[in-house]
């Protein structure tokens, strides 16, 4: 294990931190529904992973061998630029990683046998072969049923990664991944759930805004807006799919010393709505739709416009 493992080190030693240096690393992350190119202001590798729109039909396609070597491979890149990054601060840098579960079908996976098997191994070879690269796993949005999962994977992890653990709850997880994470993070998200929907490529690396998002029952979706000190931002957006649901707006500053501040309060939105808002100071607006409240029912955010106006003196 350990000759493979200079081997493959030998293979990306020095080389940047970009999913096309290892082959079959870029379509495995779209499968997955990953963003893992962003880094915190202090360094870190941001890896933020939505398993709940994970391809795992397509994953499943993967043959193993073509699937650990490709995971192998970009385990050692991590870990070389992880090590290269320490270097140049002269502090440890690690990967915080967030797995958002909304959407997961816990009985589903549960009753595959196949998927699960899976998942065990490449749970082992990315979480135990690897701890040293971890700062922290944060799991948000956790679904009904979780708690047998949780059991059913708890054993594969040494004490020393549980403790790496961080479970969001409460109705407000972003606000706790932003205190946790920082804004980089929180585009990071909605970056990924963008990409696994179908509209990944350059527009979501460029910031790009779905024009429709679908609100499962039970369920939140997000969007977001990056802002310069001066900029106005507007939105406008309508409601399908039923009789309305919960609306909020949050901005959040890049300065650590500065609070999150309410644009707008959560409030029903059953039919349109629009707003503006001027930031005092760079940060990112945060919208959230909320179907928390409904249980069969989905509910769609159509005709979704968000701009940002040009900079006052």
């Amino acid at each position: 294990r350990e000759a493979g493992m200079a081997e493959r080190r030998k293979l990306v030693e020095g080389k940047p931190w970009d999913p096309d240096v290892v082959p079959g690393l870029r379509p495995l992350l779209q499968m997955l529904s990953a963003d893992v190119e962003s880094h915190t202001p202090d360094g870190d590798l941001i890896w933020v992973q939505c398993d709940g729109l994970a391809r795992l039909d397509r994953l499943m396609e993967v043959t193993d061998e073509d699937l650990f070597s490709t995971l192998f491979l970009m385990c050692e890149l991590r870990q070389d630029h992880l090590d290269r990054l320490s270097e140049k601060s002269g502090q440890l840098r690690q990967a915080i990683q967030v797995r958002d579960l909304a959407g997961l079908s816990v009985t589903g996976l549960l009753r595959d046998r196949a998927v699960m098997g899976r998942l065990q191994s490449v749970l082992k070879v990315v979480n135990v072969a690897y701890p040293e690269t971890l700062r922290k796993l944060v799991l948000m949005n956790l679904p009904t049923g979780f708690g047998l999962l949780w059991a059913a994977l708890k054993p594969l992890l040494n004490a020393r990664i549980q403790q790496k653990f961080i479970f969001l709850g409460g109705e407000d997880p972003i606000s706790q991944l932003h205190a946790l994470a920082g804004n980089i993070c929180l585009e990071a998200l909605v970056r990924a759930r963008l990409t696994a929907r179908g509209g990944g490529g350059s527009a979501a690396s460029a910031g790009a805004v779905a024009s429709e998002l679908e609100v499962p029952a039970g369920s939140s979706e997000y969007s977001c807006l990056r802002m310069e000190r001066g900029d106005l931002a507007e939105w406008s957006f309508r409601v399908g799919g039923g009789k309305g649901m919960r609306f909020s707006v949050q901005f959040y500053s890049d300065s650590a010393s500065s609070p999150s501040s309410t644009v707008l309060p959560p409030a029903v939105v059953a039919s349109t709505a629009s707003g503006t808002h001027r930031a005092m100071q760079s940060g990112l607006l945060w919208f959230t739709w909320s179907n928390l409240g409904a249980f069969s029912r989905s509910k769609r955010v159509e005709g979704l416009r968000v701009a940002r106006c040009a900079v006052f003196a």
